[in-house]
């Protein structure tokens, strides 16, 4: 260690000795030039490493502009007292107070800092500042109206939902009492605030404030105290909710779980309904195409088939409500859909209705099942026109919209975005409340007997939900209805043109088949179906039956047809064995209705093929040829 200069041996003692680090650098540069050994024990440098470092290697990165501020500065008489932030070897920061000083070293100026370590205060209070920044951030972004008071009551803080709810502004009712409170419910008022500063908190009574404007407004309240670190009441924080608004929210819960208690009932009816319709199709076809029958059995065999199939219609209907049925979606845009449709469209509404269409040159692409938005198109404009008896204007229109957190508040499931708006509107007769609130209910209809079967806009609910949208309907008695579609826009790197699928022409084949289905007589149809058309069957119930055969025939089996629903064993779990058994193995999977991983989310498992129920010997041929091409 260099003596200090002058009285070098005092002041060599009581630098060295110092217990508060000590540093002494030169004005100009900045190079260090003397650290005693409290500070190599503060920052963990050594003293070599400290006399080869510069003042600004001690100092935080976002201390440098100050520190060169106070470097420019620097006179002989110069002297600075303050907290600023150091970096010790180990890239941690501490929060230190320095007093700097001239002092001469070795002939020559230098400048002399001593410093105290004051992190454990300085990050307590910025811990604190972080925590009441964080808690004034929280309150004014709540969607609920939030309002903090002092001890005796006068307002502190008074956030943005509160202006919006009651009128005032904060600046206008700041270290004011409440202005909400109306004269006769002050008393009341007062003995509530001092309920919750005295610990028992008030939760959810309904009482009438007072807007701005002199109006009423039902609310529910709710108050607590705030308290400081040793438990005293320092004030108060009370939140309102319009009565109104909660109510709302909570007839759309109830609304929404109704409809859900409907959709699973009418899936697990059009579930095991498919069952049975499937059987009766398949043996009327399997008659129908008898050539020994005489013409009278013929005609009847026709009525049945004929019968089972708009059996089949309703129950297909049915899972269309409940969300189970699979869709197939691409990527388009629906402009492309409308236009398409237009010939269509016009022969469906007749010619005393006038069709008005408003379609941008292009909108966002969207994610859907094409077949499957043609229903909803069609379904929507037949309600208009059925509204119209005595004709009218129907308006189609498309639009992108993005909607905020203002116009989903009030509706379920439903989050803000980018979507893309279908509307259909028509002139006619229009729907009550009472009457809106149950439009997408199945077999709920207006109409008179025999003039609907009440599933038309109950399918277009069923496949919008299905496709992640919401359909909202908005109508006056005499003024007519708009339904409003609402479709999440999504990237599209390429469009699909909606098309024809190619069909697999039917045929029957040599190929070995194991069917695997609980319900007996789907079982027997589908295997003599197969057996008909020169296929070899094994046949199984259960999944482990299956997978038995699977085990002791591995290399026969070409394709595994499995119904998706089975007992012990799903039907993906045992594909999903069946592959590891038999590489290479064709999987078909086929249901009534299966909200299982077959349908997830409601599209098709990628690589299978998927058979609903119920099937005619065609359909299960040409299903069969085409997963075995795969």
């Amino acid at each position: 260690m260099k003596s200090l200069v002058s009285v070098e041996d005092t002041y060599a003692v009581l630098f060295e000795r110092n217990p508060h680090p000590m540093i002494v650098y030169a004005p100009t540069g900045g190079d260090i030039l003397a650290v005693n050994e409290a500070a190599v024990s503060t920052y963990g440098y050594s003293h070599e490493q400290f006399l080869r470092m510069n003042i600004r290697d001690i100092s935080a990165p976002e201390e440098l502009p100050r520190l060169e501020a106070h470097i420019s500065r620097q006179r002989p008489s110069y002297e600075y007292s303050g907290v600023w932030r150091h970096v010790r070897s180990n890239g941690s920061i501490i929060a230190v107070e320095v007093n700097s000083s001239e002092l001469p070293y070795s002939g020559r100026p230098a400048r002399l800092i001593s410093v105290n370590d004051v992190s454990r205060g300085v990050l307590a209070e910025e811990a604190l500042r972080q925590s009441d920044a964080n808690f004034r951030t929280l309150i004014r972004s709540a969607p609920l109206a939030i309002v903090t008071l002092d001890r005796n009551g006068l307002v502190q803080m008074w956030n943005p939902a509160a202006e919006h709810l009651f009128g005032w502004r904060e600046a206008e009712v700041l270290h004011r009492p409440l202005l909400i409170v109306p004269e006769n419910d002050i008393d009341e008022h007062h003995l509530l605030l001092a309920r919750a500063a005295g610990g028992d908190p008030v939760v959810g009574i309904e009482r009438t404030r007072r807007r701005k404007d002199g109006t009423g407004v039902l609310v529910s309240i709710s108050v607590a105290a705030l308290r400081d670190e040793r438990g005293s009441t320092t004030g108060l924080i009370a939140t309102y909710m319009e009565v109104g608004t909660w109510r709302t929210l909570e007839e759309q819960f109830r609304h929404a779980q109704k409809m859900e208690s409907v959709g699973r009932l009418a899936g697990g009816v059009a579930h095991d309904f498919n069952n049975l319709l499937t059987v009766i199709l398949g043996y009327g076809h399997m008659l129908r195409a008898m050539d020994t029958l005489d013409a009278s059995v013929s005609s009847s065999v026709a009525e049945i088939v004929d019968a089972a199939e708009r059996a089949a219609d309703l129950t297909r209907q049915l899972l269309v409500f409940s969300r189970k049925q699979v869709l197939q979606p691409e990527v388009l845009t629906l402009d492309s859909i409308v236009r398409r449709m237009g010939r269509l469209l016009r022969r469906l509404i007749g010619e005393d209705i006038e069709l008005v269409t408003v379609i941008p040159q292009s909108t966002h692409p969207v994610r859907v099942d094409p077949a499957q938005i043609e229903q909803v198109i069609a379904n929507l404009v037949v309600n208009s026109r059925d509204a119209m008896p005595g004709g009218g204007r129907l308006t189609i229109e498309i639009s992108d919209v993005e909607l905020d957190e203002t116009c989903v508040s009030r509706r379920m499931d439903f989050q803000p975005g980018k979507y893309v708006m279908l509307a259909v509107t028509d002139t006619g007769t229009g729907m009550d409340q009472a009457v809106q609130e149950r439009i997408f209910e199945p077999f709920f209809t207006t109409k008179e007997l025999g003039k609907g079967t009440g599933l038309g806009l109950a399918m277009v609910y069923g496949i919008i939900k299905q496709s992640g949208g919401d359909v909202w309907v908005y109508s006056e008695p005499g003024t007519g209805t708009t339904f409003k579609v609402y479709l999440p826009a999504v990237e599209a790197p390429g469009l699909s043109e909606a098309g024809a699928p190619e069909l697999i022409p039917i045929s029957g084949g040599s190929e070995t088949i194991l069917l695997v289905e609980d319900e007996e007589k789907v079982r027997m149809l589908a295997a003599g179906i197969l057996k008909t058309a020169g296929y070899h069957v094994f046949q199984a119930r259960t999944g482990d039956e299956a997978l038995l055969i699977l085990r002791q025939r591995p290399d026969e089996i070409h394709l595994l047809l499995t119904d998706a629903v089975l007992p012990m064993v799903s039907g993906e779990q045992l594909a999903k064995r069946a592959v590891e058994i038999r590489p290479g193995i064709r999987i078909l999977f086929m249901s009534g209705y299966t909200d299982t991983a077959v349908v997830a989310n409601g599209v098709i498992t990628e690589g299978n093929v998927f058979l609903q129920k119920p099937f005619t010997p065609e359909i299960l041929l040409r299903k069969t040829r085409e997963a075995l091409k795969r």
